[in-house]
């Protein structure tokens, strides 16, 4: 396109203003970007990920200070754009990415923090990927990476006798060399023969000490890909059925605290095998503090254990400059030594120029998207004009919105956003991001799911709102012991009526974890005809056995409410924006913020709605039945006639019965041979007719 200026005002004067993303959301957004801005940092940065590529490097943890708008996030996205580009270069050392968002629970940051990790590490690389490196996620080509440096080392050894020795010999050709394409096949053929006398071999080597044994049994089955993604979801913290966690091998709970830790030394330790650091990037620390005072104790500990562990890690900790002493004196004693470790990175104003350059990389790029060639690289401004404007601005948030609110076509500028329109947009931004992440654990879900009700029914406290014509009088976090996933203590007012109600989230496939659930909800029922409890649990995670029987004796006061998966999405998105609030990264107080999102959206969100009546649910409790016959007619009769597969959400759905009628249903089919159920990798179960059953069916109805 000519340099045509008529044209081109009328292009800026109908398109969207190149500056209005002043705040980027997360690390996995794009912008166009200034590598000088912040350049010494970035620099610190590289050398630290550098540094931990050694195999005797050991952990290091820098922190990153910088006010509101200063760019934390936008260094993030830098960096994230650098590991792609290193991930996908032939002959780069790569390191992996993780941003952290802030703790979810008190009790459990190695588990939040192990999640967290493997979920971003699981996110496929964007293609296409050269042919060596074929697997698509950082933690595919960590775990292949590491498995072929023991390979190596062991063929290289006297750890390995025969016949394992000589297969591993034959892993030195060069066609073998890239362990994700050629050897994957090869090894996948012959893995289950080498495996045992593999892992007997390997628990000798001086390399893999600081490797957990029993985490690293269970990982060599990666080779397998049948098993490979039980074991990636094993590895991120998910409870599986007992089936398949006997198919891994796996004889260690990563959804414990304790778990957790081990996995995430392990994880270290993988990643200074494969070469490839890890560096966790903790952002919005700020949000911790909705927690409180402890939950920041907690979380700034946790990380000063992770800095002991040995491994190819670099700790990223961004925060607020003004914060940033505070939060460090709630810190444990033994921990504010580690986390004053190196002098903390301080984000410095922009220069003039800086600033001159953010707002011409900025228009270059806008007027490249529309094919267009202004008359000089400041146009429709000049170079004095736009250093004029920057000799006052000393951040590049304030760049961006300072441009933003020029009319560079004569427009006159739209008045500034109402803050509830603020907080509208930024929702919509994060539920937009947040349905295309990487899906998180069913627990994860659970976790988010009772973090964003607390949330809700505190900011109805707060602002002394209504919820369905319900008054929330009070709301406290019941303790839990120390991993345990923590209850919540809610009063309820109802015109007269007051009522008390525990509420727990749990979504474990382990028996045990869930009837200690069911156990605590009882108790809490305990003491007056006023109390009621309620299971949060996702919708399609059958109810093991043990929980079921404990709530059916408690039913009406005791129940479960079902988490519908399209409910996460928004709860994840409340979360983010809260979390944003607090760091500052838009114009509204962190207080109204919760109040706007909170009562316009948090009170309408289905679970929410579902305790507040759950709260006042009437009735004794009703002697537990132990067959349900019309609801096992109606599933069996459904699964004969409609569909002899189908999923339990579904299943539940189609004969519009409770679920947990249609669970106890289900089980009692099976307990007769009629039906099996399986789990999809969400672990939602589908239950599926039997081919014998439905032989002898049809043949009745013939």
């Amino acid at each position: 396109m000519t340099a045509d200026v008529a044209e081109l005002e009328r292009v800026l004067a109908s398109s969207p203003s190149p500056f209005s993303d002043a705040v980027l959301p997360n690390a996995y957004r794009d912008t166009p970007d200034v590598p000088e801005i912040h350049g010494d940092v970035r620099e610190r940065i590289e050398r630290l990920i550098g540094a931990a590529g050694e195999r005797s490097a050991a952990t290091t943890l820098q922190v990153v200070n910088g006010d509101a708008g200063e760019g934390k996030t936008h260094i993030l996205a830098w960096l994230r754009r650098t590991a792609e580009s290193r991930w996908l270069t032939r002959g780069a050392r790569p390191f992996a990415l993780v941003p952290i968002p802030p703790l979810r629970s008190i009790d459990r940051p190695y588990y939040h923090i192990l999640g967290e990790a493997v979920r971003a590490l699981r996110r496929p690389l964007p293609g296409p990927l050269p042919a060596e490196q074929a697997l698509g996620s950082p933690l595919e080509r960590i775990l292949s990476l590491s498995l072929f440096a023991v390979v190596r080392e062991l063929a290289d050894s006297a750890a390995a006798g025969e016949p394992l020795a000589a297969f591993l010999r034959s892993l030195g050709d060069e066609r073998f060399s890239a362990f994700p394409t050629a050897l994957a096949a090869e090894a996948e053929r012959l893995w289950p023969e080498i495996e045992p006398a593999l892992v007997a071999a390997a628990e000798r080597l001086p390399s893999l000490a600081d490797v957990d044994r029993d985490i690293l049994r269970a990982l060599v089955h990666f080779p397998r890909a049948p098993l490979r993604g039980d074991l990636l979801d094993w590895l991120g913290g998910a409870s599986l059925p007992q089936d398949r966690l006997d198919a891994l091998g796996a004889r260690l709970a990563l959804d414990t605290e304790d778990g957790a830790g081990r996995a995430l030394g392990c994880l270290f330790a993988l990643g200074r095998l494969a070469g490839v650091p890890i560096v966790l990037a903790f952002d919005q620390i700020e949000g911790t503090q909705r927690l409180g005072d402890e939950a920041v104790a907690s979380f700034l500990g946790a990380l000063a254990e992770l800095f002991n562990i040995s491994g190819s890690a670099v700790l990223l900790v961004f925060c607020q400059t003004v914060l940033w002493p505070r939060l460090k004196k709630l810190a444990p004693q033994h921990a504010q030594h580690r986390l004053e470790s190196e002098r903390p990175c301080i984000l410095r104003s922009l220069t003039p120029e800086q600033g001159a350059a953010l707002y011409q990389c900025r228009m270059s790029h806008f007027w490249r998207g529309h094919g267009a060639t202004p008359p000089d690289p400041w146009y429709p401004l000049t170079r004095d004009q736009v250093l004029g404007y920057t000799r006052t601005l000393e951040t590049p948030r304030r760049v961006l919105q300072l441009f933003q609110s020029l009319a560079f076509a004569g427009a006159t500028p739209p008045p500034p956003p109402k803050p509830a329109d603020i907080v509208r947009a930024k929702y919509r931004t994060l539920l937009d991001d947040e349905k295309g992440a990487q899906p998180r654990t069913p627990e994860a879900r659970a976790e988010l799911a009772g973090n964003v009700v607390r949330e809700v029914l505190a900011a109805a406290v707060q602002g002394q709102t209504e919820i369905d014509g319900t008054r929330v009088e009070s709301i406290a976090e019941k303790p839990a012991a120390r991993g345990q996933r923590p209850g919540t203590q809610v009063v309820f007012r109802r015109g007269p009526m007051v009522r008390s109600l525990y509420v727990e989230a749990n979504s474990s496939m382990h028996g045990q974890s869930v009837a200690a659930a069911a156990k605590r909800l009882r108790d809490a029922l305990a003491g007056g005809d006023d109390r009621r409890a309620a299971l949060v649990r996702e919708s399609g995670l059958p109810l093991p056995p043990a929980a079921r029987q404990i709530l059916s004796e408690v039913t009406p006061r005791g129940a479960v409410i079902w988490l519908q998966r399209e409910e996460v999405a928004p709860m994840a998105a409340i979360e983010g924006l809260l979390n944003a609030a607090a760091a500052g990264d838009i114009p509204v107080t962190e207080v109204e913020a919760r109040r706007i999102v909170c009562d316009e959206i948090g009170s309408s969100l289905p679970t929410v709605q579902a305790l507040v009546e759950r709260a006042f649910a009437d009735g004794p409790p009703p002697t537990a039945k132990v067959v349900d016959d019309e609801a096992i007619r109606r599933v069996r009769a459904h699964l004969v006639g409609a569909c002899a597969i189908e999923s339990l959400p579904r299943l539940v759905q189609r004969l519009g019965l409770p679920e947990e009628r249609v669970q106890a249903a289900v089980q009692s089919l099976r307990d007769l041979g009629v039906v099996d159920v399986v789990f999809d990798r969400s672990r939602v179960a589908t239950v599926v007719l039997r081919p014998d059953e439905l032989v002898t069916s049809v043949a009745a109805q013939g």
